[in-house]
């Protein structure tokens, strides 16, 4: 499901009207961030269009085959003490394999 930019604004602004209650120090920066993450929304282009803009390869290939051989899990994303601090990590199961 692609959100509809009136979605996108309602989200952003819940999230401008908790981002002043949180009670953590650089939350940015906290050891409460680690771990792994299902991303079921993302305001950044870069996160949404990895797997819903057309142009992407993961598009590209996935349009070729008949929907039912290529399935991909949800986007995780895992933040680490180190660097590099971030990995992005989705499965694809083409044919069933």
């Amino acid at each position: 499901m692609t959100p509809t930019v009136s979605d996108r604004l309602l989200v952003n602004e819940m999230l401008l009207s908790v981002e002043s209650e949180n009670p953590t120090p650089s939350p940015a920066y906290s050891p409460l961030l680690e771990g792994t993450w299902e991303v079921v929304y993302s305001g950044t282009a870069l996160l949404t269009n990895v797997w819903q803009n057309p142009n992407s390869i993961r598009a590209q290939v996935a349009n070729r085959l008949p929907a039912e051989l290529i399935k991909t899990s949800p986007l995780s994303l895992t933040i680490l003490p180190d660097q590099p601090r971030i990995e992005i990590t989705s499965e694809v199961t083409v044919f069933n394999s």
